[in-house]
């Protein structure tokens, strides 16, 4: 199994990107999280697949830039069965993956709160 939160990957968008430029996409991304945890249970309870496929497809490259890499697998195995039509674990999945995407991010919020607290002592 992949790891819940790969800081190695987290590291590698980090020299891509540059610090000021992650830690601005890790705001954004810490504002959008709560939003996918609503919409995901809201879509999948109004059995709005072709939503819930949105859903997973808008927040997979942010937690594959935030090392969420399961959760990122899931998100891309979710949608796939979606297309095909492969509904039968749907459920179980979705609340996998929102089990994963929050034990990842108290992982994350960990390394994102010590790698960058200059940043948001700066900014208060």
């Amino acid at each position: 199994m992949t790891e819940v939160f790969n800081q190695s990957s987290l590291m590698n968008y980090e020299k891509l990107l540059g610090k000021e430029e992650l830690y601005k996409l890790w705001l954004v991304f810490a504002d959008e999280v709560e939003s996918f945890f609503v919409r995901s249970q809201s879509a999948l309870k109004s059995r709005d697949y072709i939503s819930l496929r949105v859903v997973y497809h808008q927040i997979r490259p942010a937690a594959e830039v935030f090392g969420l890499d399961s959760f990122a697998l899931l998100c891309a195995k979710i949608e796939h069965n979606i297309v095909n039509r492969d509904l039968a674990e749907i459920d179980k999945e979705v609340c996998e993956s929102i089990s994963l995407c929050k034990e990842g991010l108290s992982s994350l919020v960990l390394y994102m709160d010590s790698a960058y607290a200059a940043k948001q002592q700066h900014q208060s």
